[in-house]
């Protein structure tokens, strides 16, 4: 939840502000009055291409909710050239082609190789102007989109949001969910799609992004043929944003809504209506939302998670349209702790001011926001994003100067005005997703409130081109890895060890699986000379990450930022390594946080299907741990045991990748402060399977379930292993087989994909899909039948080579961000391979003939050896 609120957070910000004036887009608008923006970026052969439509939900009619998503899948089943959908052929050459619909936009997405620039634009052409609309695809889409919706009913995080923003932003268009309901879903007819189309879907309505590797002349020829031929044929209805005195007048008095379900933990959001995304209040209400919660050094993180201990999770974030927002808290915690957390939070909000927070908080917050804008100039993808919503979001201020400028401009006085305009207990709405077992009175929580919390009443109640290096510095079981691309100032360094979970029998941790997990988090909360609160104002001051994890056989630090802070980066992932503080305290509150994620993991048919599944097929091996642990597993583990294992871990055999824009001298002497490993030596057998066939996990209450088939497979290094990953792509994706046999052709259920796992002694390969229970039986029918049909006919040319299209293109998006880069070399030369492996692995899969992959099919897809798994009602 908190990657998704910090999504949100800069969702609405300025996303990149070009360094100098010859680095601006091209923008101009054609005849019919759709805007083009153009950005020429040649250092990676990828062009990204956008097009924004302005309508989503809120444009719907209150009879025709969900009409705008509706739509979105409806435009993909087929065009007028190409009549069985041009996502196919898109997919053949490796590109992307997708959709998103929100409140106030629905925007269409392709990423393509950049040689293939005119089909990326002849499919979005294709999408929003050439669309077939069937009767027949339109009642088969509308069930897919009611089990989606369905399914995200099984979600208690999207069950909250629906849940206040009716309440808040009640009288409003954003007070319906994007989605819509059964009963209006049901209601559309393609007559009212028609119309949907010809009053939204207009040239003048509309804003076309292409970014990459491309001629900017040769693009706006293309796109005035391509798009300059449509006429607009409705009359654009702009939406008024409502003035100060109509947001507070949404306020109603303090409103408690409640549901109840099948979950073991508690969700709760507290909610306010605010100004809209333009606002000029709209930056000191982010400014806020950060300083309140950006990271656990925060206020609400300090006060609620480790002063008082009643909340495992709590942040604070805005959504903002176009017309009005939304400032909000959301919390996960024991139910017990509710009315302990109302009466705090209640009591926090009425002494909330300004001052609350120093003066170097807040010029901390700035830093993290002006370094903001340089990551956003990283990959080609979030270049084009970052332009299209900058210019769609305000058409004055295409690159957000004055968006940043506002951020610069926002004090003390600001922040005090956005508090009492808006944070008021009269406008509190106070949602909470329940068990079923809750005994939380509503009234109770009221007085609450208004007894700790009264307010007065308001009137109303870049860029240089890349440069890539790579030097690789060997001596004893140590390993450095120099790559050095200057596109932007910010380097990462990752530090990975052979371990993991392998070096628990060296240790005598028994029962305690989750002991390697909780070394790397409590790694990360201290050291000899930095506790966990001054650690966490050290890196938040900086805007630097540091980060720790574990896997089944090797363990990773992470850390990184701005180039300026490089002595300060290694010099933190020495003393980091050398001189941790393992703290009880510490080691007591992620003990705490681990079991509130054990449980919320039993919430859901997914996570708790993959948490138990390698136990199952892996039973007394490495392979088969839970890596989460279990609850008494985890309360078992003492700051003894972590010492023991972390002394151990640290003497591995150790590879230290550097990747982005650093000194080379300057970085090697703070490397030499790492120390010396000793290792020990480590035996990993292959594990042996399971004898038995079928797994279950029972999740009682939801209205979707997933069900695996699996097939035993090999190892990464096996020669089998390239062919089966290209198997692997054939099998996901929209023109994927499964998702085409079993959602598009029979509509089973909303999610199809495969799974594949390629590790270091063993794999396998796997369909899956969530579904409704009643659909169990037909499902495990459809995949045997899918076997049956792939071992006899195989799969055709078309779809081998938009497989292999499709690996060539997600090997180029992972390599443009120097994090990705630093830790897929670390981890190729830890076990053995070539710091260059992602590029030689990549040459293996280009070299699978269509003969390998239907030779895998007869090898691998055997029933007879297949095991069957299900997560859900029983």
């Amino acid at each position: 939840m908190k990657k998704i609120i910090l999504t949100l957070l800069f969702s609405f910000l300025f996303h990149f502000q070009p360094a100098q004036a010859n680095e601006y887009p091209h923008i101009s608008q054609l005849q019919n009055g759709l805007t083009v923006l153009i950005k020429e970026d040649h250092r990676f052969p990828i062009v990204s291409t956008r097009l924004y439509v302005r309508s989503g939900s809120s444009n719907e009619k209150q009879d025709k909710l969900g009409i705008a998503h509706l739509l979105e899948h409806m435009l993909f089943k087929g065009t007028k050239t190409h009549p069985k959908g041009i996502d196919f052929i898109v997919e053949n050459e490796g590109g992307d082609l997708n959709a998103y619909t929100s409140y106030d936009r629905t925007v269409y997405y392709n990423d393509m190789p950049s040689q293939k620039w005119r089909l990326s634009l002849e499919a979005i052409q294709g999408l929003a102007f050439e669309p077939i609309l069937r009767r027949q695809q339109l009642n088969e889409e509308r069930e897919v989109v009611i089990a989606e919706l369905r399914q995200r009913g099984d979600m208690p995080e999207t069950k909250l949001l629906h849940l206040s923003t009716s309440s808040t932003l009640h009288g409003t268009p954003y007070a319906n969910p994007v989605i819509g309901t059964v009963e209006t879903l049901k209601s559309i007819t393609t007559q009212d799609i028609q119309e949907y189309i010809k009053a939204n879907y207009n040239p003048n309505n509309m804003l076309l992004v292409v970014a990459g590797d491309i001629d900017r002349n040769d693009v706006l020829k293309e796109a005035s043929k391509r798009f300059g031929q449509y006429k607009n044929s409705g009359i654009i209805q702009k939406k008024r944003p409502l003035s100060l005195e109509e947001v507070q007048a949404l306020a109603r008095g303090t409103q408690v809504n409640m549901e109840k379900g099948s979950w073991n933990k508690s969700y709760v959001n507290i909610s306010f209506p605010v100004s809209h995304e333009a606002s000029p209040d709209s930056s000191a209400l982010l400014i806020l939302c950060m300083l309140l919660s950006f990271d656990d050094n925060a206020l609400l993180q300090q006060e609620f998670i480790y002063k008082e201990k009643i909340a495992d999770t709590i942040a604070a974030y805005p959504m903002f349209f176009e017309t009005v927002g939304q400032f909000n808290i959301y919390a996960e915690l024991d139910e017990k702790n509710i009315p302990q957390f109302i009466e705090k939070i209640s009591k926090f909000f009425a002494k909330l001011n300004a001052d609350t927070f120093s003066d170097t908080e807040y010029e901390q917050i700035k830093t993290m926001l002006e370094n903001l804008h340089w990551k956003k100039a990283e990959t080609i993808q979030s270049l084009a994003t970052t332009y299209g919503d900058n210019y769609f979001n305000n058409p004055t201020d295409p690159l957000a100067e004055n968006a940043l400028q506002q951020i610069y401009l926002t004090n003390k006085e600001s922040v005090d005005t956005v508090i009492q305009r808006y944070l008021r207990p009269t406008a509190l709405n106070l949602s909470l997703i329940l068990p079923d077992t809750a005994k939380i009175n509503k009234e109770e929580l009221v007085k609450t409130i208004e007894k700790n919390w009264q307010a007065p009443k308001t009137n109303a109640e870049q860029s240089k081109q890349t440069e890539n290096k790579t030097e690789v510095i060997e001596t004893k079981n140590k390993t450095v890895i120099l790559m050095q691309d200057n596109h932007i100032p910010f380097m990462s360094v990752d530090v990975s060890y052979l371990g993991g979970e392998s070096l628990l029998p060296f240790v005598g941790a028994k029962n305690k699986e989750a002991l390697p997990a909780l070394t790397a988090r409590l790694l990360t909360m201290g050291t000899s000379k930095k506790d966990y609160k001054e650690l966490t104002r050290y890196l938040s001051e900086r805007d630097l990450y540091l980060s720790a994890s574990s896997g089944t056989l090797s363990f990773q630090i992470s850390a990184g930022g701005h180039k300026r802070h490089a002595k300060e980066i290694i010099g933190l992932l020495a003393e980091t390594v050398k001189k941790p503080a393992f703290s009880k305290k510490d080691l007591k509150h992620i003990q705490i946080e681990q079991i509130a994620a054990i449980r919320k993991n039993e919430d859901s048919v997914v996570t708790s299907m993959m948490t138990k599944l390698p136990g199952f097929l892996y039973p007394n091996h490495v392979y088969g741990n839970n890596k989460i642990g279990t609850e008494a597993g985890v309360s078992a583990v003492t700051v003894k045991d972590i010492k023991k294992y972390w002394a151990v871990q640290k003497e591995q055999r150790v590879v230290i990748s550097v990747a982005g824009d650093f000194d080379k001298e300057e970085v090697l002497a703070a490397l030499a402060e790492l120390p010396a490993p000793n290792p020990r030596e480590i035996q990993i057998s292959n594990p042996k399977w399971t004898d038995e066939k079928s797994f279950e996990t029972v999740v009682e209450g939801r209205n979707q379930d997933l069900t695996l088939l699996i097939f035993p497979a090999v190892a990464l290094d096996h020669p089998d292993a390239p062919a089966l990953e290209i198997l692997n792509s054939a099998l996901q994706g929209f023109n994927g087989i499964l998702y085409q046999e079993l959602r598009e052709k029979r509509n089973l259920g909303y999610s199809a994909f495969p799974l594949l796992l390629q590790s270091e002694h063993t794999g396998f390969i796997a369909y899956g899909i969530i579904a409704a229970p009643e659909h169990k039986q037909s499902i495990e029918e459809q995949f045997k039948a899918i076997t049956k049909t792939l071992r006899t006919q195989g799969i055709d040319k078309t779809t081998f080579n938009r497989a292999k299209a499709s690996v060539q293109m997600n090997f180029i998006n992972n390599q443009q961000k120097v994090q990705s880069r630093a830790s897929s070399a670390a981890n190729a030369v830890l076990f053995e391979r070539s710091p260059n492996y992602s590029q030689e692995h990549l040459q293996k899969l280009l070299n699978v003939s269509l003969d390998d992959i239907n030779a895998c099919i007869k090898k691998y897809l055997v029933l007879d050896k297949a095991y069957t798994a299900h997560s859900g009602s029983k």
